[in-house]
C-alpha cells in the first residue's frame, strides 16, 4: 500500500523537484476497501526555489487495484505560497521566517 501511495503522490513532480513523500501512516477504514492514510510531503518548487512542505490526510479506496474514490485534505496555505512563489521568486515559506 506505500508503495502504491508513492506512485500515486508521485505524480506532483511536474511543479516540485527533489518531491518526497515520509512519514506514511496507514489505518483501515469501515470496510475492507477503505484506507486512511497521514503523510508529509516536501519538495522544491522547481520554477523558484521555494521549499515546499505539506501534511496530508488521505481517504481512498481501492476497487480491482485502482482507487476508485479519493478525498485528500491538506492546509492550503503552504500550497498557496508555492504558487505564489513562481510569481515572486520568494524562496522561504513566510511562516519558515518567524
Amino acid at each position: 500500500m506505500v508503495e502504491f501511495l508513492e506512485q500515486f503522490l508521485g505524480k506532483e513532480r511536474g511543479m516540485f523537484t527533489d518531491w518526497n513523500i515520509y512519514n506514511i501512516r496507514i489505518y483501515p477504514g469501515g470496510d475492507p476497501d477503505l484506507s486512511f492514510a497521514e503523510l508529509d510531503g516536501q519538495g522544491v518548487v522547481a520554477q523558484s526555489g521555494y521549499q515546499y512542505r505539506q501534511k496530508y490526510i488521505i481517504l481512498f479506496r481501492v476497487s480491482d487495484g485502482h482507487i476508485s474514490h479519493w478525498r485528500e485534505y491538506l492546509n492550503p496555505i503552504p500550497l498557496q505560497e508555492a504558487i505564489a512563489s513562481m510569481q515572486t521568486g520568494q524562496v522561504q515559506s513566510a511562516h519558515s521566517r518567524g
